[in-house]
C-alpha cells in the first residue's frame, strides 16, 4: 500500500515538475481560461441590437420622418443609410450591408392624417431566422406604438391598428432555422477538420524524433508545409462534398447560388484553416500544447463568428476581435451562396480577407518551421 502511494506520489511530482518547467503549457493553463471567460462572458448575447437597416422613404412626410427617428433612436436597429430605389435596397440586402429594409409609400403621411390608416413595408433578410423573427417583432412594436400615440393620441388600443405593416422575408420565407444553421455548421465542421487535425502534424514529428531526419533532407520549409497541407486539403475537400450532400438529403438545404463558386471559396477557407493548423503545430513542442492551442482558437471562432450570436449585438470591443476570425467571413460566404444565391460581386471583400489570412498563415508556418530546423 505504501509502495503504491509512493509510486503515485512520484508520478504526480514528476508530472507537476514537468508542467511547471514548460513555460508555454503554464501560460496556456493560466491565460486561456481567463481570456475565454472574458470573451464569452461579454460576447454571449442572444438579443438583437444594432441590426443594420436601410430606409426607402418615398413619402418624405411628417409621419415617415417621425417613424424613422423612432427607429434610429431604438437600440435594436442601426440606420445604415437612406436608399433611393427598391433596386438599391435589394443590393444592400444582397451584399449583407443591411439586414432589414423599410419602405414608405408616397402617400404614407397623407393617408395617416386623412383616414388614420396607411400601409408600409418591412423587408428582412431571412438567412438568419432568429434575428429576422425578433427584428420584425421589434419593428412592429415601435411602429404601432408611434401610430397609437402620435396619430391617434392614445397609449394603447388593441382593436385600433392605424398602420398596416406588410412584411416580406427574403431568401428564407418560412424562417426555417435549418436554412440558417446548416451553412454555419458546414463552416464549423470544416474549421474543426482543418485546425484540430493539422495541429498534430509537425509536433508529432518532433515527439517521434523524425524531425531530425527532415532537417537533413533537401526539403525547403515551404515545400514541407505544402507537402503536409495537400493531403489534408484533399480529405477536407471530400468532406465538404459529403457535408453538402448530407445537408441536401437530411435537411433539404440546397445551394441556391453557384456550386463552383462555393467550392472555390470553400477551398480557400480550407487552405487558411490548414495553414493556421500547421502554424499551431510548428510553434508547439508537444501534442498536448497543440491540442490546447487549437481549442483556444477553435472555441472563440465558433462563438464569435456570428454562427450562434449576431455580431451586431456584441459589445464594440468584442466586435473588433471578430475581425481576426476567418470563420466570420466564411459564414458570410456560405450563407450568401447557399441561402441568398448571390455571386462573387457581393462576396469579394470576404474573399480578399480569407486570401490574406491564407497567405499570412502559410508564411508564418513556413518561417516557424525554418526556425525549428535551424
Amino acid at each position: 500500500m505504501n509502495a503504491s502511494l509512493g509510486r503515485t506520489y512520484a508520478l504526480v511530482y514528476k508530472e507537476s515538475r514537468q508542467i511547471m518547467r514548460d513555460r508555454r503549457i503554464r501560460s496556456l493553463i493560466v491565460t486561456m481560461p481567463i481570456a475565454l471567460l472574458v470573451i464569452f462572458g461579454y460576447g454571449f448575447n442572444n438579443e438583437i441590437k444594432n441590426l443594420p437597416m436601410v430606409i426607402l422613404d418615398l413619402d418624405q412626410g411628417l409621419h415617415s420622418r417621425g417613424l424613422i427617428r423612432r427607429l434610429e433612436n431604438s437600440p435594436f436597429f442601426h440606420f445604415v443609410r437612406a436608399v433611393a430605389t427598391e433596386k438599391e435596397m435589394a443590393r444592400a440586402l444582397d451584399s449583407g450591408d443591411a439586414k432589414m429594409g423599410i419602405q414608405f409609400p408616397p402617400d404614407f403621411s397623407r393617408l395617416l392624417m386623412r383616414s388614420r390608416r396607411a400601409t408600409m413595408q418591412l423587408i428582412v433578410d431571412g438567412s438568419d431566422s432568429n434575428a429576422s423573427s425578433l427584428s420584425l417583432s421589434y419593428a412592429r412594436g415601435i411602429i404601432q406604438a408611434y401610430a397609437l400615440r402620435q396619430v391617434l393620441g392614445i397609449e394603447a388600443e388593441e382593436d385600433v391598428i392605424p398602420i398596416d405593416v406588410r412584411s416580406r422575408v427574403w431568401y428564407n420565407p418560412d424562417l426555417e432555422q435549418v436554412n440558417y444553421m446548416v451553412p454555419g455548421i458546414i463552416g464549423v465542421l470544416l474549421l474543426q477538420l482543418t485546425i484540430v487535425v493539422t495541429a498534430m502534424t509537425v509536433v508529432k514529428e518532433k515527439e517521434l524524433g523524425t524531425m531530425e531526419q527532415l532537417t537533413v533532407s533537401p526539403l525547403r520549409p515551404f515545400e514541407f508545409i505544402l507537402g503536409k497541407t495537400i493531403p489534408y486539403a484533399i480529405l477536407c475537400w471530400l468532406d465538404l462534398i459529403l457535408i453538402l450532400v448530407l445537408s441536401w438529403l437530411l435537411f433539404g438545404v440546397t445551394v441556391k447560388g453557384s456550386l463552383v463558386l462555393l467550392l472555390t471559396l470553400s477551398t480557400l477557407f480550407l487552405c487558411s484553416g490548414l495553414a493556421l493548423g500547421l502554424l499551431v503545430s510548428s510553434i508547439s513542442e508537444t501534442q498536448q500544447e497543440a491540442i490546447l492551442t487549437s481549442i483556444f482558437i477553435y472555441l472563440p471562432s465558433i462563438l464569435l463568428s456570428g454562427f450562434i450570436f449576431p455580431i451586431e449585438s456584441m459589445p464594440f470591443a468584442i466586435q473588433l476581435i471578430t475581425y481576426a476570425i476567418p470563420l466570420r467571413y466564411f459564414l458570410v460566404i456560405l450563407r450568401g451562396v447557399i441561402v441568398k444565391g448571390v455571386g462573387i460581386e457581393y462576396l469579394w471583400a470576404e474573399t480578399g480577407v480569407l486570401l490574406v489570412f491564407t497567405v499570412v498563415s502559410f508564411l508564418l508556418a513556413a518561417r516557424s518551421f525554418q526556425k525549428t530546423v535551424k
